[in-house]
């Protein structure tokens, strides 16, 4: 199974808005933009969507954790 992780995007850093990638773990290996599940402006986002994503989620969509 798949595992989905949060990742910084080192390309848009300096932007004003940065960009919190959720990746499949294998984005580490070569970085391909074919591994990127989801792009998030605030880290927080992309740990939820993460969590979904692994199956570790138990709240309702659209809930506050």
């Amino acid at each position: 199974m798949n595992s989905f992780v949060v990742r910084h995007s080192s390309t848009n850093a300096t932007q004003r808005a940065p960009e919190w990638l959720v990746v499949d773990q294998r984005y580490d290996a070569g970085a391909e933009p074919c591994w990127i599940a989801s792009r998030h402006a605030f880290p927080e986002e992309a740990e939820m969507e993460a969590e979904r994503l692994n199956g570790n989620d138990t709240a309702p969509i659209g809930s506050v954790d």
